[in-house]
């Protein structure tokens, strides 16, 4: 039995203000393909912890990833088409400012991908259900519902997405794909993701409430 099925659009509106200055930490090792220590113009290598750091880690280390910024520099939203257009991080405070998603460093840098799952971070992705019962299409027909038979789908997992719009402002993703369910029934769909960088303005609309010019923010929608 085959299906079609269309996926309705979930605009999630994450806002992250910035008041302060946070010291680098440190989040994962794989030091040997972290950024390099100097770049070729001889400026020395972003902190750990900072924006910069993370776009030139996932730079060197993804096939495709994407910068949304405003006209002064300083909101800036990281994707990955690599990750199915997942926003993997973002900052209120430019290229050197606190970079507030979380990255698997290991795992992205390593050459094996992991067979059930692979959770590399990021800051904002979407999911697909049900994971259980007999609809769910993370098990195979007649396997038990245990962890060990449990398998997140490969076009929310390591399928990279084919971005078919970008700009400063926004990218949209596309990917067409294939999920048989546990009762057999086979979907045949398309996702289609944007992501979309928020203005000032915007954000003080979306909030009903006025921003004072002091408070540095960034705030993106996804559907």
């Amino acid at each position: 039995m085959n299906a079609k099925m269309f996926l309705l659009p979930v605009i999630v509106l994450p806002i992250l203000f910035s008041v302060a200055c946070n010291d680098p930490v440190e989040n994962g090792s794989a030091e040997d393909r972290s950024p390099s220590a100097r770049s070729d113009s001889g400026e020395s290598k972003p902190n750990k912890g900072s924006y910069a750091y993370d776009a030139a880690f996932l730079k060197k280390n993804t096939s495709k990833s994407l910068e949304l910024t405003d006209a002064g520099g300083n909101s800036k939203v990281l994707l990955s088409a690599d990750y199915q257009g997942r926003v993997m991080t973002s900052t209120a405070g430019g290229n050197k400012g606190t970079s507030y998603g979380w990255l698997n460093y290991d795992l992205i840098a390593s050459p094996e991908k992991k067979k059930q799952f692979n959770p590399v971070g990021g800051e904002e992705r979407f999911w697909l259900g049900p994971e259980g019962g007999q609809y769910s299409i993370y098990f195979k027909g007649k396997d038990s519902f245990t962890f060990p038979n449990w398998q997140v789908p490969a076009i929310i997992d390591t399928v990279t997405y084919d971005v078919v719009n970008a700009d400063a402002l926004s990218a949209t993703f596309k990917k067409k794909a294939s999920i048989k369910n546990y009762s057999g029934t086979v979907f045949d769909i398309e996702i289609t993701r944007k992501v979309q960088l928020l203005s000032t303005e915007n954000i003080a609309s979306e909030l009903k409430a006025n921003i004072d010019p002091s408070i540095a923010a960034v705030a993106y929608t996804t559907e």
